[in-house]
């Protein structure tokens, strides 16, 4: 039961406090794949959650407000003509409305290129019936409508998706470790795979959660701790801080929700327990080395290093309305899990926007 347990986090679908992601049907419509393409109806849902949230702005203007407050996410400023690439904190507040819609898209762009592709956005049917009260930095959070990129391929039979994944076909890749039916193993071998495009969603997610899992079931069999389990931790700290780096807070997600879901994680398994401190202090060094080898079987491959490939201005300011969602819905793991407060307290010290959105979305 346990077992069973734990597994069900990786075949089903994450949850991030209020951000559902929801199960997807296969498409009927085979498209032809452009990864460049805005779907359409991706972009009527942003404009409208753009427009209720201006609404709401307005709404709020024309409320009497005590100076005692602190002002909240969802009042307009005075000035609100600020451009996606300008230098802003809060993209309600500090964007023109044309340029939320805009950052949005780019998001969405962004999202596809880490691998993250997701059906719809979430905070739709909430903000739009007008019961949502979600700050408003936790529907920027969300993914832009990209699931299209992937319809093809969940029409597929399993041998031609097999096929075109070993063809390197990234997409195919990201279906199988998106497919519930695939065994784990083979998932993990795609998730490798994915890392050498430049994925750092769907890869580091199931990578950093089936180290966790293998830990775990280890610990469980054996009844003691082994340098295989502690491997197993260190990989899964790794994979985190890899996808940190790389702006990206899907394994760190994967990791609060295993935390959270299983106490053995928080006790037993916690890393300030299963390693020493200079082990912990070793992480950013096996990051590099990650990079490293990624980096040399690219060249080896005419593909392209992955320090090479840029990370856009836009994958700041997501990264940073993302992980302090993760900050206020994950509170509790962060208050007990020792090295999860850590990396909770140098973020929030370290980047003054992060700070802020902090204290803002904590206070709505």
């Amino acid at each position: 039961m346990y077992r069973f347990k734990i597994l069900s986090v990786i075949l089903g679908l994450s949850v991030i406090g209020v951000i559902l992601l929801i199960g997807m049907d296969s498409a009927s419509d085979k498209n032809v794949i452009n990864p460049d393409t805005y779907n359409e109806s991706g972009e009527r849902e942003l404009k409208s959650i753009v427009a209720k949230q201006i609404q709401k702005n307005a709404a709020n203007d024309s409320q009497p407000k005590n100076s005692d407050q602190s002002s909240s996410l969802f009042v307009n400023p005075e000035n609100q003509d600020g451009r996606v690439e300008d230098e802003w904190c809060f993209a309600v507040t500090e964007l023109a409305d044309d340029q939320i819609v805009r950052y949005l898209e780019l998001k969405s762009e962004w999202d596809v290129q880490r691998g993250d592709i997701s059906m719809t956005n979430p905070f739709v049917d909430a903000v739009n019936s007008g019961t949502s009260s979600i700050p408003a930095i936790a529907f920027l959070t969300s993914n832009g409508n990209n699931e299209h990129l992937l319809a093809p391929y969940r029409e597929m039979s399993l041998r031609e998706l097999r096929a075109s994944a070993n063809s390197n076909d990234r997409y195919a890749l990201l279906a199988i470790v998106d497919n519930p039916s695939i065994n784990p193993t083979e998932k993990v071998e795609a998730a490798r795979k994915l890392l050498h495009f430049g994925d750092t969603a769907s890869s580091l997610r199931t990578l950093t959660t089936m180290e966790l899992l293998y830990a775990s079931f280890d610990y469980e069999e054996k009844g003691a701790m082994t340098m295989d389990i502690q491997e197993k931790i260190l990989n899964a700290l790794t994979y985190i801080h890899y996808g940190l780096s790389r702006k990206d807070t899907s394994a760190l997600l994967a990791y609060l929700q295993l935390v959270r879901d299983n106490p053995i994680f928080n006790k037993e398994l916690a890393p300030n327990v299963v390693l020493s401190e200079n082990a912990l202090s070793k992480i950013d060094q096996n990051v590099k080395q990650l990079v490293a080898a990624i980096d040399e079987s690219n060249i080896r491959n005419n593909m392209m290093p992955i320090s090479d490939i840029e990370i856009p201005k836009v994958a700041q300011h997501s990264f940073e309305a993302s992980i302090v969602v993760l900050f206020n819905e994950y509170a509790d793991v962060f208050e007990k899990n020792q090295v999860a407060g850590i990396w909770m307290s140098s973020y929030i010290n370290e980047n003054s926007c992060i700070e802020r959105q902090y204290f803002e979305y904590a206070s709505n």
